[in-house]
């Protein structure tokens, strides 16, 4: 994404929009680029090393739940998919996907699993977004996992310029479940950080 931010015609700052890994590789394109970030509006960013390993002990736990094991067997690539998918989803949204659906993450389980991994390596602490100073919104779902919610409070009281907005009754894939209410705020985040700053 930095590629993409620093070749943008006339260098000019974007506004960018980002959901679960993808909000997190925003989170880091604007540190390691703030001047070509206008905006950030991000649902849900998995930036899980914000969580401190004392006080959200209890979000960390969480993410043990997930099948920590891809295994060798396109068995056991199903059930680290289906524990991925109910991670998110609930119980029973692996089975309630349609075939086409299950299909294709079985094709792209790996990239899946590697981004998984590199996840549980980032250790950027929720301090490290303090320098950020472009408008930020920060989405998440009352019904979503505790780990991602935890996230977007740590980076909500962290980043200055920061306000938080959560979607009633939603969950991690809102952006689809919810998709006019997600959107509304994607709208309002974009007008306010377009507008002219009052002198």
């Amino acid at each position: 994404m930095t590629a993409l931010l620093a070749g943008l015609p006339g260098a000019a700052p974007a506004h960018v929009i980002g959901h679960s890994y993808g909000a997190f590789v925003a989170l880091l394109a604007a540190l390691a680029l703030p001047s070509s970030v206008r905006s950030l509006t991000l649902f849900e960013p998995v930036a899980f090393g914000v969580l401190d390993p004392v006080r959200d002990a209890d979000a960390r736990a969480e993410l043990t739940t997930m099948e920590s094991s891809w295994g060798s067997t396109d068995e056991a690539h199903e059930r680290w998919l289906r524990s991925f998918v109910e991670y998110w989803g609930g119980e029973g949204a692996w089975s309630a996907l349609r075939e086409e659906a299950r299909a294709e993450f079985r094709r792209v389980g790996w990239v899946v699993r590697e981004g998984v991994t590199s996840l549980a390596a980032d250790t950027t602490p929720a301090s490290a977004y303090a320098v950020l100073r472009c408008p930020v919104t920060l989405v998440t779902g009352e019904l979503t996992p505790l780990a991602a919610r935890r996230v977007v409070e740590q980076l909500a009281s962290t980043i200055p310029t920061a306000r938080k907005v959560t979607i009633p009754g939603a969950g991690h894939m809102a952006p689809l479940s919810h998709a006019p209410q997600v959107n509304a705020v994607i709208l309002e985040a974009l007008a306010a950080a377009a507008a002219p700053t009052p002198h």
